[in-house]
């Protein structure tokens, strides 16, 4: 589903509101390196669902601050596996500070998870809807698709 500038823009003031207020929580246990201020690139952004329940997936990926890409993902009820589809890629992996906001179906809160550690040059991630209906980020540390990639801003 593509969404239109204006919605970027109330989603990042969304995010941005939340996080003033304290919404967003402190994500440590879930950002890649703890949130050290280094750079890396994002290579591939992965969402799936092993979920009895369809659901919807809200993503927005954020670089040095800036609203970079949001998408809506529905994903089918996971009954004998899981269902999953790849984020079209429409942000540069270039370096940076990059951080990947995750909201579930029509839930207000956000969470947030930084990729910008700097341990490692480039970084892929999985949002998963667990079969408890929970989800979480998973990270690959410098998977294969960081070779080569050249998508655009």
């Amino acid at each position: 589903m593509e969404s239109t500038r204006r919605e970027l823009l109330a989603a990042a003031g969304a995010v941005g509101a939340a996080g003033v207020a304290g919404c967003l929580g402190d994500d440590t246990a879930n950002q890649a390196g703890g949130g050290s201020e280094g750079e890396s690139k994002l290579a591939y952004l992965r969402v799936a669902n092993e979920h009895r329940e369809d659901h919807s997936v809200h993503v927005l990926v954020q670089r040095d601050g800036e609203p970079i890409h949001w998408s809506n993902h529905d994903l089918a009820a996971g009954d004998d596996g899981m269902t999953s589809e790849t984020v079209e890629q429409s942000w540069s992996t270039t370096d940076a500070r990059v951080t990947v906001y995750v909201r579930l179906d029509d839930d207000a809160d956000w969470d947030s998870f930084d990729i910008d550690d700097g341990r490692w040059d480039c970084y892929g991630a999985m949002v998963k809807v667990n079969p408890d209906g929970e989800f979480g980020v998973w990270f690959e540390q410098n998977p294969s698709a960081c070779e080569g990639t050249t998508a655009s801003d």
